[in-house]
């Protein structure tokens, strides 16, 4: 189920997002009726999931009003094994389709790209686990006037729970290209559990748990999720009809339709436009 995080910035209810992925994730998306979250150790970028220097040099300033310093350097120490039990699912926030997407995600002959809404992706979370929605904030880590530092500072959620979450929703300023919007799934109630109970000696006696290889698959309804399923530009008229034919088998009634991204311009196009 979705829940708000103070500090973190969703997307409005009627903002478009987009999920680039190939044929057979999306088949199995149809057949388990589920959204594939990965370990965020398990990202292509090395720094994904770390608390940026910037934000450690500046919350140690603050810790005598908030607490032990011991405590919060042992979750900090702890910050990059957690990374294998924080699971995250990407999006793409666009108005339009965008063939730098499809370019990225190798997505040519088997890609598609489902399309939907911010409050369709709320009300088609049907997990028991708490799922946090948000955009990623792009961040020069070498400085403090970045929105992100000053919400991570300002947020009053316990502290824990800030340490663990926050650093899920920020990248890099190289990274920006992407506009990503990111649902992060709960961590393992055990571990939380712990992480809740405010003693160093509880947190540091702790096990992080292997609880899964690359990631974890969670509930959705598909038919609210998806509003429209458009095929990759590349590929050929039968792939279209592919998809088509094994939406229906499995009974669900939104709509797939080919990228018309290449598709050359119609005569009157180019009269209106004065190219003759």
């Amino acid at each position: 189920m979705y829940e708000e995080l103070e500090g973190i910035n969703p997307p409005n209810d009627e903002d478009t997002l987009w999920r680039y992925t190939n044929f057979e994730k999306f088949v199995n998306l149809l057949v388990t009726e589920s959204l594939f979250f990965t370990r965020a150790d398990k990202f292509e970028d090395p720094y994904e999931g770390f608390i940026p220097q910037s934000i450690i040099d500046a919350y140690k300033h603050s810790l005598t009003r908030v607490a032990p310093e011991e405590f919060v350097e042992a979750i900090m120490k702890r910050n990059e094994d957690s990374r294998k039990y924080v699971m995250c699912n990407c999006w793409h926030q666009n108005i339009v389709e965008s063939m730098a997407m499809w370019e990225k995600y190798y997505m040519r002959n088997s890609g598609v790209a489902i399309k939907t809404t911010m409050q369709k992706m709320k009300n088609s979370l049907t997990n028991t686990h708490s799922i946090y929605i948000g955009k990623i904030e792009y961040i020069y880590d070498n400085t403090d006037d970045n929105q992100y530092m000053q919400n991570f500072l300002n947020s009053e959620i316990p502290l824990a729970k800030k340490l663990t979450y926050f650093p899920y929703f920020q990248k890099r300023k190289e990274y920006e290209h992407e506009q990503e919007v990111r649902l992060v799934v709960d961590i393992d109630p055990f571990v939380m559990d712990a992480l809740n109970n405010q003693t160093v000696d509880s947190f540091l006696e702790i096990g992080l748990p292997d609880i899964c290889d690359i990631g974890m698959l969670f509930n959705i309804d598909v038919d609210t999720l998806i509003d429209e399923v458009i095929v990759s530009p590349y590929a050929e008229n039968w792939i279209t009809e592919t998809v088509r034919s094994v939406v229906d088998k499995y009974g669900f009634n939104f709509r797939v339709n080919p990228s018309t991204l290449l598709d050359s311009p119609a005569l009157d196009e180019i009269i209106t436009d004065g190219g003759l």
